[in-house]
Protein backbone atom coordinates (compact mmCIF):
# COMPACT_ATOMS: atom_id res chain seq x y z
CA UNK A 1 0.00 0.00 0.00
CA UNK A 2 1.32 3.43 -0.95
CA UNK A 3 2.22 5.60 2.03
CA UNK A 4 0.48 8.97 2.18
CA UNK A 5 2.49 12.18 2.35
CA UNK A 6 1.70 15.26 4.42
CA UNK A 7 0.62 17.13 1.28
CA UNK A 8 -2.19 14.62 0.67
CA UNK A 9 -4.23 15.96 3.61
CA UNK A 10 -6.18 19.21 3.95
CA UNK A 11 -5.16 21.86 6.47
CA UNK A 12 -8.36 21.38 8.47
CA UNK A 13 -7.78 17.62 8.66
CA UNK A 14 -4.20 18.23 9.83
CA UNK A 15 -5.38 20.60 12.57
CA UNK A 16 -7.94 18.06 13.80
CA UNK A 17 -5.29 15.34 13.73
CA UNK A 18 -2.87 17.54 15.70
CA UNK A 19 -5.55 18.08 18.33
CA UNK A 20 -6.18 14.35 18.76
CA UNK A 21 -2.43 13.71 18.67
CA UNK A 22 -2.19 15.51 22.02
CA UNK A 23 -4.53 12.90 23.64
CA UNK A 24 -6.76 15.69 25.03
CA UNK A 25 -8.36 13.48 27.69
CA UNK A 26 -4.92 13.03 29.28
CA UNK A 27 -4.38 16.78 29.30
CA UNK A 28 -7.87 17.55 30.59
CA UNK A 29 -7.37 14.99 33.36
CA UNK A 30 -4.07 16.68 34.31
CA UNK A 31 -5.78 20.08 34.36
CA UNK A 32 -8.62 18.85 36.54
CA UNK A 33 -6.15 17.08 38.86
CA UNK A 34 -4.41 20.41 39.41
CA UNK A 35 -7.67 22.24 40.03
CA UNK A 36 -9.03 19.59 42.37
CA UNK A 37 -5.82 19.40 44.41
CA UNK A 38 -6.06 23.17 44.92
CA UNK A 39 -9.78 23.13 45.74
CA UNK A 40 -9.63 20.27 48.25
CA UNK A 41 -6.87 22.00 50.19
CA UNK A 42 -9.70 24.37 51.25
CA UNK A 43 -8.19 27.85 51.12
CA UNK A 44 -10.44 30.81 51.92
CA UNK A 45 -10.49 32.10 48.35
CA UNK A 46 -9.15 31.47 44.86
CA UNK A 47 -7.56 33.78 42.35
CA UNK A 48 -9.29 32.74 39.15
CA UNK A 49 -6.74 33.85 36.53
CA UNK A 50 -3.68 32.02 37.97
CA UNK A 51 -5.85 28.94 38.47
CA UNK A 52 -6.80 28.96 34.78
CA UNK A 53 -3.16 29.47 33.80
CA UNK A 54 -2.08 26.55 36.00
CA UNK A 55 -4.72 24.32 34.40
CA UNK A 56 -3.71 25.32 30.87
CA UNK A 57 -0.04 24.76 31.74
CA UNK A 58 -0.85 21.26 32.99
CA UNK A 59 -2.75 20.50 29.81
CA UNK A 60 0.08 21.74 27.59
CA UNK A 61 2.77 19.83 29.53
CA UNK A 62 0.80 16.61 28.98
CA UNK A 63 0.08 17.53 25.35
CA UNK A 64 3.71 18.16 24.41
CA UNK A 65 4.68 14.87 26.05
CA UNK A 66 2.11 13.01 23.94
CA UNK A 67 3.39 14.57 20.72
CA UNK A 68 6.98 13.85 21.72
CA UNK A 69 5.97 10.26 22.52
CA UNK A 70 4.61 9.82 18.99
CA UNK A 71 7.83 11.18 17.52
CA UNK A 72 9.98 8.81 19.55
CA UNK A 73 7.65 5.83 19.02
CA UNK A 74 7.00 6.17 15.31
CA UNK A 75 8.62 2.83 14.43
CA UNK A 76 6.71 1.03 17.20
CA UNK A 77 3.49 2.73 16.11
CA UNK A 78 3.95 1.50 12.54
CA UNK A 79 3.29 -1.94 14.09
CA UNK A 80 1.08 -1.22 17.12
CA UNK A 81 -0.89 1.84 15.96
CA UNK A 82 -0.52 2.47 12.21
CA UNK A 83 -3.64 4.68 12.30
CA UNK A 84 -1.83 7.41 14.25
CA UNK A 85 -0.84 10.75 12.77
CA UNK A 86 2.85 10.11 12.06
CA UNK A 87 2.65 6.55 10.68
CA UNK A 88 -0.13 7.70 8.34
CA UNK A 89 1.99 10.60 7.13
CA UNK A 90 -0.52 13.27 8.15
CA UNK A 91 2.37 15.22 9.69
CA UNK A 92 6.08 14.88 9.04
CA UNK A 93 8.55 14.38 11.89
CA UNK A 94 9.88 17.98 11.57
CA UNK A 95 6.31 19.33 11.70
CA UNK A 96 5.57 17.26 14.81
CA UNK A 97 8.76 18.52 16.49
CA UNK A 98 7.74 22.13 15.83
CA UNK A 99 4.28 21.39 17.23
CA UNK A 100 5.77 19.91 20.42
CA UNK A 101 8.08 22.90 20.87
CA UNK A 102 5.20 25.34 20.43
CA UNK A 103 3.14 23.48 23.05
CA UNK A 104 6.07 23.60 25.49
CA UNK A 105 6.83 27.29 24.93
CA UNK A 106 3.20 28.37 25.33
CA UNK A 107 2.88 26.28 28.50
CA UNK A 108 6.13 27.75 29.83
CA UNK A 109 4.76 31.28 29.52
CA UNK A 110 1.50 30.36 31.27
CA UNK A 111 3.55 28.92 34.15
CA UNK A 112 5.81 31.99 34.20
CA UNK A 113 2.77 34.26 34.40
CA UNK A 114 1.60 32.43 37.54
CA UNK A 115 4.98 32.95 39.22
CA UNK A 116 5.09 36.62 38.27
CA UNK A 117 1.59 37.37 39.53
CA UNK A 118 1.41 35.30 42.74
CA UNK A 119 3.34 34.65 45.93
CA UNK A 120 4.91 31.41 44.73
CA UNK A 121 8.05 31.02 42.62
CA UNK A 122 8.21 27.39 41.54
CA UNK A 123 5.41 26.97 38.96
CA UNK A 124 7.79 27.43 36.03
CA UNK A 125 10.31 25.09 37.66
CA UNK A 126 7.66 22.39 38.15
CA UNK A 127 6.40 22.82 34.57
CA UNK A 128 9.90 22.43 33.10
CA UNK A 129 10.78 19.58 35.47
CA UNK A 130 7.64 17.58 34.64
CA UNK A 131 8.02 18.20 30.90
CA UNK A 132 11.60 16.95 31.07
CA UNK A 133 10.61 13.90 33.14
CA UNK A 134 7.92 12.96 30.62
CA UNK A 135 10.28 13.43 27.68
CA UNK A 136 12.99 11.37 29.42
CA UNK A 137 10.35 8.69 29.88
CA UNK A 138 9.63 8.77 26.15
CA UNK A 139 13.31 8.55 25.25
CA UNK A 140 14.73 6.13 27.83
CA UNK A 141 12.64 5.23 30.88
CA UNK A 142 9.93 3.53 28.83
CA UNK A 143 12.49 0.97 27.67
CA UNK A 144 13.27 0.12 31.30
CA UNK A 145 9.88 -1.49 31.92
CA UNK A 146 8.46 -1.01 35.40
CA UNK A 147 10.80 1.88 36.18
CA UNK A 148 9.15 3.72 33.31
CA UNK A 149 5.70 2.77 34.58
CA UNK A 150 6.55 4.23 37.98
CA UNK A 151 7.82 7.45 36.39
CA UNK A 152 4.38 8.04 34.84
CA UNK A 153 2.78 7.46 38.23
CA UNK A 154 5.27 9.89 39.75
CA UNK A 155 4.34 12.56 37.20
CA UNK A 156 0.68 12.22 38.24
CA UNK A 157 1.60 12.38 41.93
CA UNK A 158 3.51 15.61 41.31
CA UNK A 159 0.35 17.26 39.96
CA UNK A 160 -1.28 16.84 43.36
CA UNK A 161 1.87 17.79 45.27
CA UNK A 162 2.12 21.05 43.32
CA UNK A 163 -1.58 21.83 43.67
CA UNK A 164 -1.45 21.18 47.41
CA UNK A 165 1.65 23.32 47.98
CA UNK A 166 0.24 26.11 45.84
CA UNK A 167 -2.46 26.75 48.44
CA UNK A 168 -0.48 27.12 51.65
CA UNK A 169 3.00 25.61 51.17
CA UNK A 170 2.14 22.60 53.30
CA UNK A 171 0.80 19.10 52.72
CA UNK A 172 -2.85 18.20 53.31
CA UNK A 173 -4.28 14.70 53.62
CA UNK A 174 -6.83 14.64 50.80
CA UNK A 175 -4.56 15.81 47.94
CA UNK A 176 -1.87 13.36 49.05
CA UNK A 177 -4.36 10.48 49.16
CA UNK A 178 -5.58 11.45 45.70
CA UNK A 179 -2.01 11.70 44.46
CA UNK A 180 -1.23 8.24 45.84
CA UNK A 181 -4.28 6.77 44.10
CA UNK A 182 -3.24 8.47 40.86
CA UNK A 183 0.33 7.24 41.22
CA UNK A 184 -0.69 3.62 41.73
CA UNK A 185 -3.42 3.47 39.10
CA UNK A 186 -1.30 5.10 36.43
CA UNK A 187 1.51 2.66 37.18
CA UNK A 188 -1.00 -0.22 36.86
CA UNK A 189 -2.40 1.31 33.68
CA UNK A 190 1.06 1.47 32.13
CA UNK A 191 1.61 -2.22 32.91
CA UNK A 192 -1.73 -3.06 31.27
CA UNK A 193 -0.86 -0.81 28.34
CA UNK A 194 2.24 -2.96 27.77
CA UNK A 195 -0.08 -5.89 27.00
CA UNK A 196 -1.56 -3.86 24.13
CA UNK A 197 1.82 -2.95 22.66
CA UNK A 198 3.72 -6.16 23.39
CA UNK A 199 4.49 -7.09 19.77
CA UNK A 200 5.90 -3.74 18.72
CA UNK A 201 7.68 -3.28 22.06
CA UNK A 202 9.40 -6.65 21.71
CA UNK A 203 10.67 -5.74 18.25
CA UNK A 204 12.01 -2.41 19.53
CA UNK A 205 13.58 -4.06 22.62
CA UNK A 206 11.36 -2.14 25.05
CA UNK A 207 11.48 -4.23 28.22
CA UNK A 208 7.93 -3.81 29.47
CA UNK A 209 6.52 -6.23 32.01
CA UNK A 210 4.46 -7.80 29.21
CA UNK A 211 7.60 -8.38 27.12
CA UNK A 212 9.49 -9.83 30.09
CA UNK A 213 6.73 -11.93 31.68
CA UNK A 214 4.19 -12.35 28.89
CA UNK A 215 0.65 -11.03 28.80
CA UNK A 216 -0.61 -13.21 31.63
CA UNK A 217 2.42 -12.37 33.75
CA UNK A 218 1.84 -8.65 33.20
CA UNK A 219 -1.82 -8.99 34.23
CA UNK A 220 -0.81 -10.78 37.43
CA UNK A 221 1.94 -8.21 38.05
CA UNK A 222 -0.59 -5.36 37.81
CA UNK A 223 -3.01 -7.03 40.26
CA UNK A 224 -1.31 -6.04 43.55
CA UNK A 225 -0.93 -2.47 42.27
CA UNK A 226 -4.70 -2.34 41.73
CA UNK A 227 -5.18 -3.72 45.25
CA UNK A 228 -2.87 -1.07 46.74
CA UNK A 229 -4.81 1.64 44.89
CA UNK A 230 -8.05 0.32 46.39
CA UNK A 231 -6.55 0.33 49.89
CA UNK A 232 -5.30 3.89 49.30
CA UNK A 233 -8.92 5.05 49.14
CA UNK A 234 -9.64 3.88 52.71
CA UNK A 235 -8.83 7.24 54.37
CA UNK A 236 -11.58 8.81 52.25
CA UNK A 237 -14.14 6.11 53.02
CA UNK A 238 -13.39 6.09 56.76
CA UNK A 239 -13.06 9.84 57.29
CA UNK A 240 -15.71 12.55 57.50
CA UNK A 241 -16.38 13.10 53.82
CA UNK A 242 -19.75 13.59 52.15
CA UNK A 243 -21.86 10.44 51.77
CA UNK A 244 -21.92 11.09 48.02
CA UNK A 245 -18.11 11.02 47.98
CA UNK A 246 -17.88 7.81 50.00
CA UNK A 247 -20.39 5.98 47.79
CA UNK A 248 -18.56 7.19 44.68
CA UNK A 249 -15.23 5.97 46.06
CA UNK A 250 -16.71 2.55 46.83
CA UNK A 251 -18.08 2.40 43.27
CA UNK A 252 -14.63 3.40 42.01
CA UNK A 253 -13.03 0.60 44.07
CA UNK A 254 -15.47 -1.94 42.62
CA UNK A 255 -14.51 -0.79 39.13
CA UNK A 256 -10.80 -1.19 39.89
CA UNK A 257 -11.37 -4.70 41.21
CA UNK A 258 -13.43 -5.50 38.10
CA UNK A 259 -10.70 -4.23 35.77
CA UNK A 260 -8.12 -6.30 37.63
CA UNK A 261 -10.26 -9.43 37.42
CA UNK A 262 -11.07 -8.98 33.74
CA UNK A 263 -7.46 -8.49 32.63
CA UNK A 264 -6.27 -11.49 34.64
CA UNK A 265 -9.04 -13.67 33.20
CA UNK A 266 -8.27 -12.77 29.60
CA UNK A 267 -5.14 -10.63 29.02
CA UNK A 268 -5.60 -10.06 25.29
CA UNK A 269 -4.43 -6.84 23.61
CA UNK A 270 -8.03 -5.93 22.76
CA UNK A 271 -9.23 -6.27 26.36
CA UNK A 272 -6.13 -4.52 27.69
CA UNK A 273 -6.77 -1.60 25.34
CA UNK A 274 -10.35 -1.27 26.60
CA UNK A 275 -9.30 -1.52 30.25
CA UNK A 276 -6.53 1.07 29.94
CA UNK A 277 -9.11 3.45 28.45
CA UNK A 278 -11.58 2.74 31.23
CA UNK A 279 -8.91 3.30 33.91
CA UNK A 280 -8.32 6.79 32.52
CA UNK A 281 -12.05 7.51 32.42
CA UNK A 282 -12.36 6.19 35.99
CA UNK A 283 -9.61 8.54 37.16
CA UNK A 284 -11.43 11.37 35.42
CA UNK A 285 -14.63 10.33 37.22
CA UNK A 286 -12.99 10.31 40.65
CA UNK A 287 -11.49 13.75 40.07
CA UNK A 288 -14.96 15.10 39.27
CA UNK A 289 -16.24 13.47 42.48
CA UNK A 290 -13.60 15.26 44.55
CA UNK A 291 -14.32 18.51 42.73
CA UNK A 292 -18.00 18.21 43.64
CA UNK A 293 -17.06 17.30 47.23
CA UNK A 294 -14.93 20.43 47.53
CA UNK A 295 -17.82 22.53 46.21
CA UNK A 296 -20.24 20.97 48.70
CA UNK A 297 -17.81 21.95 51.46
CA UNK A 298 -18.55 25.63 50.79
CA UNK A 299 -22.35 25.24 50.55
Amino acid sequence: MKNSSSDDFSLLFKIKSMFWMTRPLNGITASIALMVSIFVATPDSYDFVPLVCISIGGFLAAAQAMVHNDIVDIEVDRINAPQRVLPRGILTIPQAKIFAIVLFVVGFFFALYVDLTSDIWYTTLVFVFMSVVLDIYNLWLKKMGFVGNLSIGFAVLMLFVYGDLYVDNQFDVTPMVMGTIGFLLNAAREVVKGIVDVEGDAQENIKTIAVRLGRKGAALFAAPIFILAIFATMPIILDGYELFTKISIIFFDVLMFLYMTLIIANPTPKRAYIIKKFILWSLFFILIVFLIDSMLYYL
